[in-house]
């Protein structure tokens, strides 16, 4: 029989391990983002978890018959109360999930972490000056907490459960036609472009020459609009060419969207869109992206796609592509430490690295499939959504290099990260002969948004050195086929839009050959 006691130690390191990984319990249970999610949690986070839970509690059970053995007991209660802190760090991502608000905001403000010094300081008197008493406070909240701990964590594997495996899979995409496309558009759309500082108010030492480039020889918005500032939205607004007020996943395949004015809501899936129209010319379509589950939405109107997901909130994150068994428990564990609380402030650590490497695992691909994609002739119609400059930034625009672990750099130069992509697209097209006789068509989903990302662990002093911007005001530019001059629309310019002059490049619509005319026929309506 084990002695007496031991099984009270097992479920109170049992706690804490739970306790360490509480945001991946948590973010399961509430069931909402499967929608972004690239593989099935079962394998992907389920698994991992559990395998790194049963080590912990290994590890702490070890820990704790060193520890019982040692007589200088004082030193030992603070070591345990000082590791204690760990777990509660890593939990209270989790806790704050749960509020029924965004505290986001509010941990951002300067006063946030002096305020949560002060109620956390009779915590640490206490711990100081009675030890014994603050072990016993603690070990009672991991005790107690277990019911709690045991309803989450079964809320979060039925919410797992609920979907197969098959649910995750690409659809099967439309049948490609072989032959050369009679006229082909090309659509690329950056997320998080800011027209102010692309085009009209760049920034100082901020050099774009494949956007002046592109300008120079396209009709240029400068007044255009996108129909919102989140992606959730504005895809499928560009795509349906109708704006989009809400959005809302349900499953791994499924968004559920309601147009604005009105009350009913239909699956994007179902609806027809600029690929579907384009299908019925005798176009192939093809598509590469990031956010959106384009191979499971939209596969049926698409005869080619490739696309990656987005970084998930904390506890769901998923890597770019599938792992053993070890590496994506040590990809959970490296989440799981960046998670603590004001580690960016630690010496030598840099909380963002996973996210970062990542991301740029993702843009490699992305990048390769966008320039093989454009440069096939066979395709009609190619929309890609690219994930620059939005943040994180990945790019140091100083030595010309992806730099993950740089602290310095910011949404500046990730908009010459941007700009480097363009480039890359253009000569892959170029050395197929395609770009002169292609429509390009260079926008975004929305601008960029300060106020989501200042005070941010990520944020730098060049961002907070930017003006404000609007969040809505986007490039819009267009490049007809063979066209070498360059013209300015002025008038406002909903980027919704888009879609109509996309089907009457692919229709053959006569082009004005005057400048007034010209600018009629693409942003008149």
């Amino acid at each position: 029989m084990p002695p007496e006691g031991s099984w009270k130690v097992v479920a109170l390191c049992c706690a804490v391990s739970t306790w360490c990984f509480l945001n991946c319990w948590v973010e399961l249970a509430q069931g909402d983002s499967v929608y972004f999610a690239r593989f099935h949690p079962a394998t992907l986070i389920v698994l991992p978890v559990v395998c790194c839970q049963v080590l912990l509690v290994g590890l702490f059970m070890a820990a704790w018959a060193l520890l019982r053995s040692r007589r200088d007991a004082r030193w030992t209660q603070y070591l345990l109360l000082a590791l204690s802190g760990l777990p509660a760090g890593m939990a209270s991502v989790a806790l704050l999930r749960m509020l029924p608000f965004d505290p986001a905001p509010l941990i951002r403000t300067s006063a946030f972490w002096p305020v949560a010094g002060l109620i956390a300081l009779p915590l640490g008197v206490l711990s100081v000056a009675w030890p014994a008493r603050a072990l016993r406070l603690v070990r009672g909240v991991f005790l107690y907490s277990i019911p709690v701990l045991a309803l989450i964590v079964v809320r979060a594997g039925f919410a797992a459960a609920a979907w197969s495996p098959a649910d995750f899979v690409d659809r099967p995409l439309a049948k490609k036609l072989a032959s050369p496309a009679r006229a082909r558009v090309v659509w690329i759309v950056f997320d998080e472009l800011s027209r102010k500082f692309a085009f009209d108010q760049r920034p100082a030492g901020l050099h774009l020459p494949e956007f002046d480039r592109l300008r120079a020889q396209s009709i240029y918005a400068s007044s255009a609009e996108s129909p919102g500032d989140s992606t959730l939205e504005c895809l499928p607004s560009l795509m349906l060419g109708r704006t989009v007020e809400t959005a809302v996943p349900e499953g791994p395949s499924t968004l559920r969207l309601r147009l604005k004015g009105a009350t009913d809501t239909f699956d994007w899936s179902s609806a027809p869109s600029v690929f579907t129209a384009a299908r019925a010319m005798g176009y192939n379509t093809a598509l590469t992206g990031w956010f959106h589950p384009w191979g499971r939405v939209l596969s049926a109107s698409l005869t080619d796609s490739a696309w990656v997901a987005s970084w998930r909130h904390a506890g769901a994150e998923e890597p770019f592509s599938g792992q053993s068994l070890p590496e994506r428990m040590w990809f959970r564990l490296r989440l799981q430490i960046a998670a603590i609380p004001l580690l960016g402030h630690w010496p030598g650590y840099f909380p963002g690295l996973v996210e970062r490497e990542e991301k740029i695992a993702r843009l490699r691909y992305l990048r390769e499939r966008a320039t093989a994609l454009a440069s096939d002739p066979a395709n009609g119609l190619v929309v890609l959504h690219l994930p620059a400059p939005h943040p994180p930034a990945v790019y140091d625009r100083a030595t010309s290099t992806l730099a993950p672990a740089s602290r310095r750099i910011s949404y500046v130069d990730s908009l010459a990260l941007a700009d480097h992509v363009l480039g890359e697209i253009r000569s892959g097209m170029e050395a197929k002969g395609l770009w002169d006789r292609s429509a390009v068509i260079v926008s975004a989903d929305h601008g960029w948004r300060a106020n989501l990302w200042r005070g941010g662990p990520q944020w730098t002093a060049e961002d907070e050195a930017l003006p404000a911007d609007d969040p809505v005001a986007v490039p819009f530019l267009v490049k007809l086929p063979g066209q070498q001059t360059t013209a300015t629309w002025g008038e406002p310019f909903p980027t919704v839009r888009t879609r109509a002059l996309v089907e009457k490049l692919l229709g053959g619509a006569p082009v004005p050959e005057d400048e007034v005319s010209l600018l009629l026929w693409v942003f008149g309506g």
